[in-house]
This record gives structure tokens, C-alpha cells and sequence, in this order.
């Protein structure tokens, strides 16, 4: 199901996989623009929408809640003064007008009300605007007072990080208006107005603060892209993992039903759960070979189940073998299948299950994994029934073909044998008997034993049964009475169509599709990619979102839980949120497993390069602000100097990888040729991926900021100060005392400093806050203890508050607001590595099951159809071959009783011929078809010659599966563990390798059969034709590993040893193959060569292996003597010369020139 889905579906993206990021790389686009496009492909756009007006809601609450609670503080401080009234009922009544304004343009029910409400938005920041404007002008008026405006920092980078703009054009003209209209008043009123009230424009002050403004509007931004990029990228992932989580199911649920198709549940699920204990403990062990894991695969476990009080029915079509050499594969596949569909449309309407097709012979059995009280009565109505509809189809068709039915009562064995290509099947006298009452009844009626008219009841009407029945050997061994059914006047109607569907699918109540159809429709490209979105639209409502108010409701839950005892029921969207935050950390915003933590750091951090620019443009706005509003030193120059070389060298360490890459003439070599360019691009590369790297630049960067934030102080004499000031107070002389730095332009550079501690991605909250906390610690040292006195004699927010304190608060502010849009964007952060985390478990365990299921499947249909007929079987088409040589070979155990040697010793026999079949690889791979009781059938050309659909479909699909799948494997690998460009120039080194590869060898097709060697014998390179040699050798390797079984047989008694014999034929010619059955797909081959060579099987010798003339004459063209038989009677054919092919007593061939002698078989 992976394969057929991945060749056909869109391309699904995570940012980082491979064949992504070249297009990235060489399209020299800017990654947000990639991911935005990539959202529109993958139709994650809306959902994407829908989450950020959740998101920017909860947002604006926070804001919101900030907001009320800095008022709050604010106007408490002014509650003592008398003058401050005024100033209180501006920041309240503004305040609550703003609160009310935004809640309601973000309200739901407002904004189904009234249309266009969400505009209101911008008059809601124009009043905090309005609000923090008027309070200095009011004092500037009234009592020319010089105040400074207490929100303007916050309000500006509050557009960027909490408005809810469904863009970035809107916040970024709006920021434009509050900074315009802050110039407006800093020039008109703030810098011109003195405590005196004379005017003296203070020109470098204003522009000053236009630095500040712009800083504040681009790290704004910035933090604004940062958070788009961060939620863009979660959302492709987590449409990954959806998608991978819906195909895995779909997988699951598709190719478990073709199990089940095969093998019953009960069974199958052992055996599933015992091929995924051995792959999962294999993938544990380091450096195991490839054969030691086949080996351990192969493990004999044999799965047997007695049932008792069954009934067993055998059905035979009669003039078979006309209709498989007169018809065409189409006739004869179409008219096959839709007999057995309506077969087993039938048997599953009885509750009977059919077990398989041995050609002509459909056989079942009632009260065998479907409980059957009337399972005698269910098997004679479903004989009737058959009868029925070949009638029908004789007389649609115009074809001359009936069918015998021979019905028994009694017990089974049920099981599957073999290492490969597994069939359930059923073991016991009691089979046997009712094999036996087919082959003796008659055309067009149902035979029966006494056993089953005696659990009958009376039910139907009998008449003795055949003459053939009387003189059988077997049935008169178990003195078998026999009795022939007389047709029913009125039969059960026969099912529609749709019924029948849906009655199908009761076998398979462990599938969660409804019916047939909604299985079909599941597979679909098309639907696949709907439920896709559909599920992204209820993750879009359900994805967490960083809030106190989710948490709150956490806790509720766990005190539910430990006052009541009882767990709150979740839906399944809950269940995954309330899965992280019990393993996250809400408090510190990190995970609680150490190991999680460990992995998630050493994440690279591919926005390191934008972090640093940005901030190398902040620190160059506070090296303008420091310079304009103080007189600086040698040492801040030469610090100037210094920091600039260190951030120049530090850019094009972090740029260099992405500039190459954006510059270089030749796509295809990612990385550079000379040792200086590899030099570079490697600690480029290393600076993303390493923590140490990045914390490093980090707390360089800060250092460096904090540095030219601080160093006028350390020629700022605050004794000198001070004599200077008690100068001026003394001899008042108009002169201006001026300070030695200026405290607002210090304290906004401090701002800057905090933002830009919040700044990196890449590291982690714990480190920011706290850098963050040291930063305003430290500057409320300074403050209040170093350089109080400074502080003291600069502006305030407000006349009744001292001066310090307010430097104290608007720092606060800012570091609140900061650290709120900082918790939120780790929390995102955190979020996406959950689910890539989810998805890496999600693709081992898809590996795992995808393995288990390729197994499972590679053992019920042959593996070069699988995929074909999965295609097939979604357009309701069958699939059918035609083959112009293949060679058939029947093996025919002898000597041996499965109701005296049980059915381990049939198991460990056929094993064997399994691992014999394993051996014979490459272009004429033998493909084993079927076991039928005792009877081994392989045949050999099956994958080289076929033409008709199978061609076509293969011809179609093989360009694509490689590079899909190569695709899927390297996300899965970038997922794991970040390989980086390194890896990725074998890979796509691999790529185009693979691709051109794919395009050489369907051109070079007919000409690469010639040069395939078989391994198993080390014989010659094998040419065309050689089918049969090949089917011969392996005839003789059956022979030899019967020979050895019976030398090591531990089952056999010493007292009266048994020895197996082995009867091989084998014939060759044009062979039909086909998928018939509906909902129970069966792989068969028709034609000449399977006939003749189950009759070479039948009347010939044990331990020889007979074939026909053609055969023989073939076999001698490779030099291997063969012996004239005779005539043998041939059922079908008549008198037929026949052959056998001259072995010696050391199981080797005899050949036409005696000085030439056979390779000794790695069997033998």
C-alpha cells in the first residue's frame, strides 16, 4: 500500500528533506517564501489561518492581561498624589476603551454579528497611542513639565508580536504611525520644552529616539517572521505525520485484509506477531548479516489448529483442462473469476470458508474459524449453489464445463506450511474422503458421505450414491456410504452484489472500513489527500497553544483524578495534547525527559544567520544612540572597532554556506572544492548545528551590546557630578550642567539589549530568561545604587514619580513583553519537535510493519505482481499474464500418512524444498505457487517474458517508485538526525545515479538476461531458453534434499523406518497466469505445460523426474542425458511418449559427454 500510494501522491514536504532543500538552496529563495509556497501546495493555508486567529487571539488576551495589570501597577503608584487624578483617569478610561475595543474585534460571536468589526483593531492601538501621547503633553501644556511617555516601546513592538493582523503589511504600516506619531510629539513637545518652559531643541535626542524606533520596529518584525516561519514549518511537519499516520492505517488495514483473505485471523495474527518480534529483534542487533536474518526469518514455527466437527466440501470442474488450452488468458481469467467470486460470494454467505483454488478444484470447509452450528446443511446449499451458477455461466458463455461436488463430515488439521508462500490449509483422512467423494461423484450433483446426511436432519432429499463410490479403495477402507443429493425446489436467492460486498467484509471485523467500496475509496490518491485535510482542519482547532488557561484546565483534570479517582474521558485530539504537556514542563518551558531535552538543543538552528544580522543592526543603532547623545572615549572607539571586526567575522562565518550557495555556477556540487572554501562552509554548517557555537555567538553578541550600552559609565565621575551640580546651584548662571551619559538613551539601549536576549531560536528559554533577568538585575543595580544620582536629575514618566523608578518599570515592561513572545515561540519550537518526534516513531513503525507486511504479502502472491495487482484491484481490473515458455514442475511426496506422521514432518519437508527455492535467484527466479496436500508446485519464467497488462502497468510505474521512495527514506533520515549537506551530495549523487541507472537497464532489458549468473550451482551464465534447465536443476536439488531429510529425519521410528520418496514432472510451453477472486485473490497458472505436467507428476516413478518429449529434447540441447520411457497414457491427452531424466546414485546428471561431470550442488 506505501508504494502504490507513494507513486501516485502529491509530494509531501517537511523543510529540511533533501530534494527540498535544493530546491531552497538553488532557487535562491528566502526560506519563509519556500514554506509559504509549500503551504499553499500542500492546501495547508487555511489551515494554517485558522490556527494563527487562534493563536493571535490568545495573544491579544495575553496582551491584554499585561496591559491591564501594568496600569493597574501604574496608577496604584500615582493613587498618594493629589495632581496625578488627572493622569489616573486618562490611563484608565483610555485603557479599558482600548481592552474594550480589541476584545471585541477578535470576540467570534461580534465578528459573525458585524461585519468588518476586526478592523477596530487599529483604533484600539491609535487609543493607547492616544493614551500614552496625552499624559506628557498635558504636563508639557500645563505645567511645562518634560515627561517621557511610558508605553511607546511596548505599543510598537506589541504590533508585531501580539496584534491579531492576518499580515505583515498592516502591523508594519500601523507601527509606521505610532513611531510617526511618537517623532511628532518627541520633536513638537518632549525635546523643546525645558522645566522652565523656554524652548531649546534638543535635535540629537529626537533623532536618538528615531533610532530606537526603528529598532524596535524591525526586531518587532523580525520576532514576527520568526513566529510565522516556526508555525509554517509545524504545520507541514504535522501534515507529515498526519499523512504518514493515515497511510500507515490504510496500509495496514489493505494489505491485512489480503492477509486475511488467505489465512484466518486467529492464525494470521500469530503469525504477524511472530514475524514482528523477529524483525524487531533483529533491527536490535548491530552488524548481522543479511542471510543470518533471513535465517532467523525462515524459523520452523509451525501454526496447527484441530477442529473436530467440521464438514469439508470439494468441488471439480469438469473439461477444465479444454477450457486452460482452448481459451485466451482474457476468456479464461474473466470467466474463472467471476465464477469464484460468485463461489465465494456464496461460501461467505454460509458462514463456509473457502481455503483455496487447486486449478480446476475449489475446496472449503464449515465450522473453521467461522463458528457453523449447521455447517453440513451450509456445505451441501453451497454445492447446489455452485452448481447453480456454473450453469448460468455455461449458458452465458456458450461453454462446455460443469462440476462434481463431494461433501464430508469429520475433523481437520488447519495450518500453514512452509518458509514461503504460505497457504492455509486443511489435513486429514477426513480430507482426503471428500476429495475422493468428487472425484467419484457426478457432473451437476452433490455426493455426500453418511457422516454428513446424519448431522443433516433430514434437510434435503438423497438417492444412493455413484457406482465408482462402491469400488473406490479408500472409501471402502472407511466403509464410507455414499448418497447423491436431489436439487431443491426452491433455493436461497442468490445475494446482490452489494449485499454480498458488505457480507464479505464480516469475515474482516477487524478492518474499520464499512464496506467494500469505502476500502476501495480509502486507497484512493484522491481521497487520501481529503481525509489529509480534513484531519489538519480539526488539528488546526485542537493544535495546543501556549496559555495559562490550558494548563489551568490540566490541573483541574489531574485534581479530578485525585479527589474522584476517575479519569476524564478524552477525545483523541485531547489525548495527544494532554500526552506532551504531562511530558513538558510549563514552568520552564523544556521537556522532562533529559533525553528529549538533550535532543531537541542539538537541533540545528537554521535562522542563526538572520539572528546575528539583526542583531549586528541593533547594536549598530545603540553604537549611533550612544554616540549622538554623549561624548565618548578612546575605549568605547577602539570597543567600536573591536566588536565590528568581531561581528564582521562572526556574519561571514554563519553566511558563508548560504551566500555559496546562492552564488555558485555549478548546482550540483554542494559543497566547495578548495581547502579555505571547505574550511569555511564546514564551521558554517557547524555553527548551526553545534550548541556550544551558538551559545557562544549569543553571549558574545550580548556581551559585546552590553558593552557599548555601559561603557560611558566608566568614565562617568559621580563625585565630579555631583561638585559640578552643587556649582550650578550656587552660582546660577543659566549655564547647562550636562551629564556624562544620557539615562534614557541607556535605559532604551536596554531595551534593545533584552530584546535581543530573546532574539535566538536556536537557544533555549531557560538561557534567555535568564540572561534576561541578569541583564535587568543588573541594570537595577546600577541604577539605584552606582549611579543613583544621575538617575534621579533625569525625566520621568510622570511628575510624581521619582525618575529611577520609571527607568525601572519600562525596563520591567519590556522584559515581560519579551519574555511572553518568547515562552509562545519556544513553546511552538517545542511543539514541532514533539511531532517530528511522533513522526520518526510513526515511520520506524512503519518500517517495521511495512517489512512485517511485505513479507506477509510476499508469501501469499508472487512478488513481482504484488504491486501490480494492488494497482489493478483499486480500477477494478484484473490482472492477467501470458507466457511464451515457462516450466512447471510438480513434486509428489510418497510413503508418508499425515494422519501416522502429523503434520510437522510435511512442514519440515517442505521447508526444506522453500529453502532449495530460496537459492534460485536472478533472472529466472523459480516461483513456488502452491502445496497441495502433499504435491509441491513451482514453475520458472514467470518474471521475465510476461506480456499483456502486467507489461504495461510495470512500464508505467517503474520510473517513479525509485525516486519516491528514496524520497520518503530521506526524510525519515533527515528527521533522525540532521545529517546536513554532507550526506546530502552522496544522496543526490545516489539520486541521478539511480535515476540514470533506471533508464539504462529498460533500454538494456532483453540484453541484461543474458549476463545474469545463478548463484546456486556455479554453473554457466545462463542464455535464453533456459527455463527448463533451470527447473531441472532444481528438480534435482528437491531430490537431493528429500535424500538428505531422510538421513536426518527425527520423527521416523526405529523400530519401523519410513523413508520418503519424492515424484517429480515436469513439463514446459506457453502458460496463462492470473489474479481471480474478488475479495480472496488467488495467483494461478493455466495452460498445456501445467497440465502435462501434473500428469508427468502422477504416472511417474518415485524418486525420477519425468518430463515430456519437448522437454527432453531441451534438456539435451544442455548436454543432459535423458531416457526413453515409453508410451504413457496421458488423462487428456492419450498415449504420449514420455522421458526421464538419467540421475545417477549421487544425485547428479548424467550427461551426453562423459568427460564432463556436474558441479556439486551447495545442497548436496
Amino acid at each position: 500500500m506505501y508504494s502504490n500510494y507513494e507513486k501516485s501522491r502529491k509530494l509531501s514536504v517537511t523543510a529540511g528533506t533533501i530534494l527540498d532543500d535544493v530546491t531552497f538552496q538553488f532557487g535562491g529563495k528566502f526560506e519563509l517564501n519556500v514554506l509559504r509556497e509549500q503551504c499553499k501546495k500542500l492546501d495547508v493555508e487555511k489551515v494554517y489561518n485558522t490556527y494563527m486567529k487562534r493563536l493571535r487571539r490568545n495573544q491579544l488576551y495575553t496582551f491584554l492581561a499585561v496591559l491591564v495589570v501594568i496600569t493597574t501597577i501604574y496608577c496604584l503608584m500615582l493613587m498618594p498624589f493629589k495632581k496625578a487624578t488627572i493622569d489616573i483617569c486618562i490611563y484608565i478610561g483610555f485603557t479599558f476603551a482600548a481592552v474594550v475595543i480589541l476584545f471585541f474585534s477578535v470576540w467570534k460571536k461580534s465578528i459573525a454579528k458585524i461585519t468588518g468589526i476586526s478592523h477596530i483593531k487599529f483604533l484600539g492601538v491609535l487609543l493607547l497611542s492616544m493614551m500614552d501621547i496625552a499624559v506628557p503633553v498635558l504636563h508639557a501644556v500645563n505645567q511645562y513639565d518634560t515627561t517621557i511617555p511610558l508605553y511607546y516601546s511596548f505599543i510598537i513592538s506589541s504590533i508585531y508580536i501580539f496584534m491579531p493582523f492576518s499580515n505583515n503589511v498592516f502591523p508594519l504600516m500601523l507601527g509606521i504611525v505610532v513611531s510617526v506619531a511618537y517623532f511628532i510629539m518627541f520633536h513638537l513637545v518632549i525635546y523643546r520644552i525645558n522645566i522652565d518652559g523656554n524652548e531649546n531643541f534638543e535635535e540629537e535626542k529626537v533623532i536618538s529616539e528615531v533610532i530606537f524606533m526603528s529598532a524596535i520596529n524591525l526586531l518587532g518584525l523580525f520576532f514576527r517572521l520568526l513566529c510565522e516561519l516556526a508555525i509554517r514549518r509545524t504545520f507541514i511537519d504535522k501534515r507529515q505525520c498526519v499523512e504518514e499516520d493515515l497511510l500507515l492505517q490504510a496500509a495496514k488495514t489493505q494489505e491485512k485484509i489480503l492477509l486475511l483473505s488467505m489465512i484466518p485471523a486467529q492464525i494470521a495474527d500469530k503469525i504477524e506477531e511472530d514475524i514482528m518480534l523477529r524483525l524487531s529483534r533483529s533491527t536490535t542487533v548491530r552488524r548481522r548479516s543479511i542471510y543470518a536474518r533471513e535465517s532467523e526469518l525462515l524459523h520452523r514455527k509451525l501454526f496447527i489448529e484441530t477442529h473436530n466437527d467440521v464438514t469439508i466440501l470439494y468441488a471439480d470442474m469438469v473439461n477444465y483442462t479444454k477450457l486452460t488450452t482452448t481459451l485466451d488468458v482474457k476468456t479464461l481469467v474473466e470467466t474463472l473469476h467471476d465464477l469464484y467470486v460468485k463461489f465465494d460470494d456464496a461460501a461467505l454467505e454460509l458462514d463456509v470458508l473457502r481455503i483455496q483454488f487447486l486449478g480446476d478444484c475449489y475446496y472449503c470447509v464449515a465450522n473453521v474459524s467461522i463458528p457453523n452450528e449447521e455447517h453440513a446443511a451450509s456445505c451441501v446449499k453451497l454445492g447446489l449453489r455452485m452448481i447453480k451458477e456454473i450453469h448460468r455461466e455455461r449458458d452465458a458463455r456458450h461453454l462446455e464445463m460443469d462440476i462434481r461436488v463431494g461433501v464430508h463430515s469429520g475433523s481437520v488439521f488447519t495450518g500453514v506450511i512452509g518458509a514461503k508462500k504460505w497457504k492455509f490449509d486443511i489435513y486429514s483422512k477426513d480430507v482426503e474422503i471428500a476429495n475422493r467423494l468428487e472425484s467419484t461423484g457426478v457432473p451437476g450433483r452433490v455426493h455426500i458421505s453418511d457422516d454428513t446426511l446424519e448431522l443433516l436432519n433430514n434437510q434435503f432429499k438423497y438417492e444412493q450414491g455413484t457406482e465408482k463410490a462402491l469400488t473406490d479403495k479408500l472409501l471402502q477402507l472407511h466403509s464410507v456410504k455414499t448418497f447423491l443429493i436431489v436439487s431443491m425446489t426452491e433455493t436461497r436467492p442468490v445475494a446482490s452484489s452489494a449485499s454480498g460486498l458488505i457480507n464479505k467484509l464480516s469475515l474482516l471485523r477487524s478492518s474499520s472500513m464499512s464496506s467494500f467500496q469505502d476500502l476501495k475509496s480509502v486507497y484512493s490518491v484522491d481521497v487520501i489527500q481529503k481525509m489529509v485535510n480534513l484531519e489538519m482542519r480539526r488539528e488546526s482547532i485542537t493544535i495546543p497553544v501556549e496559555t495559562l488557561q490550558s494548563y489551568i484546565s490540566i490541573s483541574i483534570s489531574r485534581l479530578h483524578r485525585i479527589f474522584f479517582g476517575k479519569t476524564q474521558h478524552l477525545s483523541r485530539f485531547e489525548r495527544e495534547e494532554h500526552n506532551f504537556r504531562v511530558n513538558f514542563s510549563w514552568l520552564f518551558m523544556c521537556f522532562k525527559n533529559w533525553r528529549w531535552e538533550h535532543n531537541y538543543l542539538i537541533q540545528p538552528d537554521v535562522q542563526l544567520k538572520y539572528s546575528v544580522l539583526v542583531s549586528y543592526i541593533v547594536m549598530l543603532s545603540t553604537i549611533a544612540i550612544q554616540t549622538i547623545t554623549a561624548p565618548q572615549s578612546i575605549l568605547f572607539w577602539i570597543l567600536v572597532l573591536v566588536g565590528n571586526i568581531c561581528m564582521l567575522l562572526i556574519l561571514c562565518l554563519v553566511w558563508y554556506k548560504r551566500i555559496w550557495e546562492m552564488c555558485r555556477k555549478e548546482w550540483f556540487h554542494i559543497r566547495p572544492r578548495n581547502k579555505f572554501g571547505r574550511w569555511m562552509y564546514w564551521v558554517s554548517e557547524a555553527s548551526q548545528k553545534e550548541l556550544s557555537i551558538r551559545i557562544s555567538i549569543y553571549l558574545g553578541i550580548l556581551a559585546l551590546q552590553l558593552c557599548y550600552t555601559l561603557i560611558n559609565m566608566l568614565d562617568c565621575n559621580r563625585f565630579q557630578v555631583e561638585n559640578e551640580e552643587i556649582e550650578v546651584l550656587l552660582f546660577d548662571d543659566g549655564t547647562k550642567n550636562t551629564l556624562c551619559f544620557d539615562t534614557w538613551a541607556v535605559t532604551e539601549c536596554i531595551v534593545m539589549s533584552l530584546l535581543i536576549s530573546f532574539l535566538f531560536s536556536g537557544i533555549t528559554y531557560i538561557i534567555k530568561m535568564c540572561v534576561g533577568l541578569i541583564i535587568l538585575m543588573t541594570y537595577i543595580t546600577i541604577i539605584l545604587l552606582l549611579y543613583d544620582f544621575i538617575y534621579e536629575r533625569s525625566s520621568s514618566t510622570n511628575i510624581n514619580i521619582l525618575p529611577e523608578y520609571t527607568h525601572i518599570f519600562v525596563s520591567c515592561i519590556s522584559l515581560v513583553a519579551f519574555h511572553l513572545i518568547s515562552r509562545q515561540k519556544e513553546f511552538i519550537a517545542r511543539v514541532d519537535y514533539y511531532w517530528k518526534r511522533e513522526l520518526k516513531k510513526k515511520q520506524e513503525n512503519a518500517k517495521l510493519t511495512n517489512e512485517t507486511i511485505s513479507r506477509l504479502v510476499g508469501n501469499i502472491l508472487p512478488t513481482h505482481i504484488v504491486d501490480i495487482y494492488m494497482d489493478n484491484q483499486l480500477s477494478n481490473k484484473l490482472y492477467y499474464e501470458e507466457y511464451s515458455n515457462v516450466a512447471v514442475l510438480f513434486a509428489t511426496i510418497l510413503n508418508f500418512d499425515i494422519e501416522v506422521v502429523g503434520m510437522r514432518v510435511l512442514n519440515e519437508i517442505i521447508c526444506d524444498f522453500d529453502g532449495v527455492l530460496s537459492t534460485f535467484k536472478g533472472v529466472y527466479k523459480i516461483e513456488k505457487i502452491k502445496v497441495a496436500g502433499w504435491t509441491y508446485m513451482a514453475a520458472c519464467g514467470l518474471n521475465t517474458t510476461g506480456t499483456g497488462h502486467r507489461g504495461s502497468v510495470e512500464r508505467h510505474s517503474s520510473t517513479f517508485s525509485f525516486a519516491l521512495n528514496f524520497r520518503r527514506e530521506s526524510v525519515g533520515e533527515f528527521a533522525d538526525k540532521e545529517k546536513g549537506s554532507a550526506n546530502k551530495q552522496e544522496n543526490l549523487s545516489e539520486l541521478f545515479g539511480a535515476a540514470q541507472d533506471s533508464e539504462k537497464a529498460s533500454a538494456t532489458s532483453i540484453t541484461r538476461r543474458r549476463s545474469v549468473r545463478m548463484f546456486n550451482d556455479e554453473e554457466e551464465p545462463i542464455i535464453d531458453d533456459d527455463v527448463v534447465f533451470v527447473m531441472a536443476r532444481f528438480g534435482m536439488s528437491l531430490l537431493r534434499a528429500m535424500s538428505k531429510f531422510n538421513k536426518h529425519n527425527l520423527y521416523n521410528d526405529k523400530d519401523n523406518p519410513v523413508n520418503g520418496d519424492l515424484r517429480i514432472g515436469i513439463a514446459n510451453g506457453p502458460v496463462m497466469a492470473g489474479v481471480v477472486g474478488l475479495y480472496k485473490p488467488h495467483y494461478d497458472i493455466w495452460g498445456n505445460a501445467v497440465n502435462m505436467a501434473s500428469r508427468m507428476d502422477s504416472t511417474g516413478v518415485a524418486n525420477t523426474i519425468q518430463v515430456t518429449e519437448e522437454t527432453a529434447n531441451i534438456l539435451k540441447q544442455h548436454e543432459i542425458k535423458c531416457r526413453y520411457r515409453g508410451i504413457t497414457n496421458v488423462k487428456g491427452r492419450g498415449p504420449t511418449p514420455t522421458y526421464f531424466v538419467d540421475i545417477d546414485k549421487h544425485l547428479k546428471f548424467r550427461r551426453t559427454r562423459t568427460d564432463e561431470t556436474e558441479p556439486q550442488s551447495e545442497l548436496s
